[in-house]
């Protein structure tokens, strides 16, 4: 019962180094359970009951062929019917009507490939299981081509399940985050407190007749005691509108391949868009900066021209009012002319002493300021440079980010293209299996009408015969 050449074929059609034996067993299985049993008598064969049972030792006839392909069961010569293994009661008891006798034996199929005939065998009375044998399906069969075809549906079906592929997603590359730019600009620096004009007011003594305010300084005190201040503009971060959970739903939960490009593709155009974002609000806010630390200058310079014109005013206020004094006095009384000109000359003494000293103050006030201003600049500077560097640190992880999500996304497209090609393959094979498995059908199915309309032809030219007889 050789097989190599049924095997030779398989190889030839499929193109395997070696066919699979089991699939060669599995087609002759099928092909003899397609096929009607009293159309398979040829290819028959009974159990030995010295090597398979059947006798007294022991009774049951165990199948050497896993089969229900049953041809006839006879004991000692009689033919045995079947029956279910429920009646196996019934066809032991002399009192029931489905008693099997020695003329009309019984039988049921009990697990393990195993026959159960009544009356029980004995080693005089042996029993023989007749069955279809798949093995006999063979080289030499007619329906070996058969057995090539659905052998060879099996083969292509192997080729396509090796090709499909176990899909690995390959790692999606993690997002640079929010950028911390540390909008924290705050400028440490104190403005200097204005210096408190001093009031001057002048009285000889004993002259109650020349009693008066020597000064209104009016344009000292109209001085504004708080000096301009530096105001920090707002940076607004624009919107980051990655949505890379939709990605990731399309890849890995729906697999699907087409979706999850088009989802990179538009990941790509918005990380580009975000970039250019950054770049246009970094540049906005370094340019408040600077607008706003030159709309300080521009104050500053103001606030101290108007402190240097005040002081000048208060100085010609000051002369213009001695020489008032001056004048007023010569116009009193001659003999008050020598205590008046002693308290003049304490009083302009003590006003010089005080102007002199109000002068180094705003002189003091001036340089305080200048310093201010100086101090204020260096923080925005410092601030500034540092926005700069961590700005073109965030582009820096941008460009990486995006450079990760094209390969990204070349691996997939490649992961995609292979995943095509395989199915193309795929396709093929199952193809080639569908159709041998339909020619095995076909040529069963043939085999099957061939056959019974012999056989039906050779009963009815029996018949004939015998009524002519």
């Amino acid at each position: 019962m050789a097989t190599t050449n049924i095997e030779l074929d398989i190889e030839n059609i499929t193109g395997v180094a070696d066919a699979d034996d089991q699939f060669i067993k599995t087609a002759q299985k099928f092909v003899v359970s397609s096929i009607p049993k009293d159309l398979m008598l040829w290819a028959g064969t009974s159990t030995a009951a010295a090597t398979h049972g059947g006798d007294d030792s022991p009774e049951a006839v165990t199948l050497p062929q896993p089969t229900d392909n049953i041809i006839d069961v006879v004991r000692n010569g009689f033919s045995a019917e079947e029956v279910s293994e429920s009646m196996q009661g019934f066809i032991k008891n002399s009192n029931s009507l489905h008693k099997a006798t020695a003329t009309f034996p019984k039988y049921y199929i009990q697990a393990g490939n195993k026959v159960i005939v009544n009356p029980v065998p004995t080693s005089g009375e042996t029993v023989l299981v007749n069955y279809v044998d798949f093995l006999k399906i063979d080289d030499d069969c007619d329906l070996r081509g058969a057995v090539v075809a659905h052998a060879s549906s099996s083969e292509f079906s192997k080729l396509a399940t090796d090709l499909v592929p176990t899909w690995t997603s390959p790692s999606i590359p993690a997002g640079p985050g929010s950028p911390d730019f540390g909008n924290d600009l705050t400028i440490s620096s104190v403005a200097p407190a204005v210096p408190s004009a001093p009031s001057f007011t002048y009285t000889p003594a004993s002259v109650s007749d020349i009693i008066q305010p020597l000064i209104s300084i009016s344009d000292m005190a109209s001085l504004s005691a708080t000096a301009p201040a530096y105001t920090k503009p707002t940076f607004a971060l624009p919107v980051q509108g990655f949505d890379m959970a939709q990605f990731e739903t399309f890849l890995e939960t729906e697999e699907d391949i087409e979706l999850a490009q088009g989802q990179l593709g538009r990941l790509s155009h918005e990380l580009g868009e975000y970039q250019a974002n950054i770049g246009v609000q970094t540049s906005k806010y370094q340019n408040d900066i600077q607008n706003e630390l030159n709309e300080f200058n521009k104050e500053n310079i103001v606030y101290q021209e108007d402190v240097q014109r005040k002081a000048q005013n208060f100085q010609k206020e000051i002369q213009q009012a001695i020489q008032n004094i001056q004048s007023d006095i010569s116009t009193n009384s001659t003999n008050l002319q020598k205590d008046i000109q002693i308290a003049l000359q304490n009083a302009v003494q003590d006003f010089q002493q005080d102007v002199q000293e109000y002068d180094a103050k705003i002189k003091r006030y001036g340089s305080q300021l200048n310093q201010y201003q100086q101090d204020v600049g260096k923080e925005v500077q410092k601030y500034s440079n540092t926005l700069t560097k961590k700005t073109q640190e965030y582009q820096g992880k941008l460009s990486l980010y995006s450079s990760q999500l094209q390969s990204y996304q070349s691996e997939v497209s490649e992961i995609s293209q292979k995943h095509a090609s395989l199915q193309q393959h795929i396709n093929y094979y199952s193809q080639k299996a569908d159709k041998y498995f339909e020619m095995a059908v076909l040529e069963i199915n043939m085999y099957t009408q061939n056959n019974s309309k012999i056989i039906n032809r050779t009963i009815a030219a029996q018949t004939a015969q015998q009524q002519r007889a």
